[in-house]
């Protein structure tokens, strides 16, 4: 999952309801400063949640293992536009301000695969 949207729009925070909701961790820190926190989920998976703001380079990427061992890795990932061309389709969600300082809007764009599944559930026909 790739995450967009202006510094202090709470990015960070729904990736933190994300891990919460579907693992046991109840603390779940900002990677802002490590980069990268994990959280393991279920037998042999985790969750990488990255921070990628100030990373400059494809090579600091590959030096933090991102993309080693992806199939067993749920990504939400924070500033990814170095992994642009490196991850095929994407689930992006775009967080905007909203009219107040309490007010969020989300864009989610889904990757066609996903798409075509939600078309076909019963509940849309």
């Amino acid at each position: 999952i790739f995450l967009y949207g202006d510094l202090g729009v709470g990015k960070t925070f729904f990736c933190q309801q994300i891990i919460k909701s579907i693992t046991d961790v109840n603390i779940v820190s900002s990677p802002t400063y490590n980069i990268v926190n994990t959280y393991p989920y279920k037998k042999n998976a985790e969750i990488w949640h990255c921070d990628l703001y100030r990373i400059n380079s494809n090579d600091e990427i590959l030096e933090l293992g991102i993309l080693d061992n992806f199939n067993k890795k749920i990504l939400l990932i924070e500033w990814p536009s170095l992994l642009e061309s490196q991850i095929d389709n994407p689930i992006i969600f775009k967080i905007d301000f909203g009219k107040t300082k309490y007010e969020r809007n989300v864009t989610i764009n889904l990757p066609a695969y996903i798409k075509r599944r939600f078309i076909n559930l019963d509940i849309f026909k």
